[in-house]
């Protein structure tokens, strides 16, 4: 939905902002999901390794 691609955006430039990620050009990536937290709006990352 447009409102979890807004959320998506802000938890990625905020992680960035954090040095927690970094921008990469890589040929490999892993999914990432927003899975709802019980906080009503709030979101946590889930990345699938698999």
């Amino acid at each position: 939905t447009p409102a979890q691609r807004e959320k998506f955006k802000i938890l990625i430039d905020q992680t960035i902002d954090k040095d927690i990620i970094v921008p990469s050009r890589s040929s490999y990536a892993a999914p990432v999901f927003l899975i709802p937290k019980k906080e009503k709006g709030e979101y946590r990352f889930l990345v699938d390794y698999r």
